[in-house]
């Protein structure tokens, strides 16, 4: 059985739109960070966005939620 990673790549797609990292959001953006896709995130309070990018390389981090929507694939 094929995982989402697969099929993504399968459909072309770039990256990923994440909002909001907090007690739930940060990990499981991580999990997705470490199983090989690209995020774009943003988060009500921007220093944690900022904190993930600088944990996570390659992040790019939103000005806002529609801003996400226009990054993202």
């Amino acid at each position: 059985m094929e995982g989402c990673k697969e099929r993504m790549d399968k459909m072309g797609k770039g990256n990923i739109g994440f909002v909001g990292l907090g007690i739930m959001g940060r990990p499981m953006a991580g999990n997705l960070v470490e199983a090989g896709f690209e995020l774009v995130v943003w988060n009500r309070s921007g220093e944690k966005s900022l904190e993930f990018a600088s944990e996570f390389p390659g992040t790019v981090v939103a000005e806002s939620p529609a801003d996400v929507a226009a990054k993202a694939s």
